[in-house]
């Protein structure tokens, strides 16, 4: 079985996402190195040896052809923040030659997909660098009519290209021109977010289309999300599986703003990232 795997703590809510061709012999390793406190991720390790085995569930996020393995990989990681708030060590899935301290790889590096912002879309030209930081060379170009217009290159990981791209547009340096398409409800967003953005399909966003697609986005508050912690745990999801959902409606709005199919100064992405962190997930509530 072929695809993208996570282990959960249940207790804290954190996670380690992987992609193995073999799935259940990759977990029945974790698990048999975890047992035996040999496990290479140290913070793994020691939130197995601080928890115990009973707090954590191993299961399949998504199974998927050999060809779309780290790339699905890459944008669970991406989507989830894994490396940020979970157990991953990288924020970018890592070769053998160049694997970050803690990584458990047997897997080339994915070329990374193109970030698109407007009419800029920015694209690997080669790369990855020899020295395992996992960075691949960038031009963004205008695009969109007659010979494309370089508007800046350098050396990065997508989540690094997409927030300098990002920055650049904000400060005015480049001028990005709107994109077909315009959302002020979340299942506007989220119809946009899988035909233009999304490596996943709308029935893996179908839990926020149902409870939260009528709601227009500039409504979306702490009492929306609450109100969504409570759907989801009364239809049996976990307080982790829930966040995860969450983080991807992030995702979309993120890149909505970004491409502008909502307004570049719109802070809901942020509003909805602050709600997102001020909870602890172990209950639904907020953090004291």
């Amino acid at each position: 079985m072929i695809g993208v795997y996570i282990i959960e703590n249940t207790k804290t809510g954190q996670f380690y996402i992987g992609s193995s061709k073999h799935i259940m012999t990759r977990l029945r390793d974790h698990k048999r190195m975890l047992r035996e406190g040999r496990h290479p991720n140290e913070r793994l390790q020691a939130a197995w040896n601080q928890d115990g085995r009973k707090a954590f569930v191993f299961r399949v996020l998504q199974t998927c052809p050999r060809c779309d393995q780290y790339r699905l990989e890459q944008e669970y990681i991406d989507s989830t923040q894994a490396a940020e708030v979970g157990y991953n060590i990288s924020p970018y899935v890592t070769s053998p030659g160049g694997r970050a301290p803690g990584e458990i790889v047997d897997r080339p590096l994915g070329k990374p997909r193109p970030v698109q912002m407007g009419d800029i879309v920015a694209r690997v030209v080669r790369g990855p660098r020899k020295d395992g930081s996992g960075q691949w060379y960038w031009r963004a170009c205008r695009e969109g009519g007659g010979k494309p217009e370089s508007v800046w290159c350098g050396w990065g990981i997508r989540n690094e290209v997409l927030r300098t791209l990002a920055g650049r547009v904000a400060a005015g340096v480049i001028d990005v021109k709107r994109v077909r398409g315009h959302a002020d409800r979340v299942d506007e967003l989220l119809d946009l977010w899988v035909r233009k953005g999304s490596p996943g399909s709308m029935a893996a966003l179908q839990p926020l289309h149902d409870a939260l697609g009528l709601v227009l986005l500039d409504r979306l508050d702490a009492r929306s999300v609450t109100d969504y912690r409570g759907c989801r745990r009364r239809m049996g999801a976990t307080p982790n599986e829930t966040r995860i959902e969450l983080l991807e409606l992030l995702a979309a709005w993120t890149w909505a703003r970004s491409v502008g199919i909502t307004p570049i100064m719109d802070d809901g992405p942020d509003r909805l990232r602050g709600e997102i962190e001020y909870r602890d997930w172990t209950d639904g509530c907020p953090a004291s």
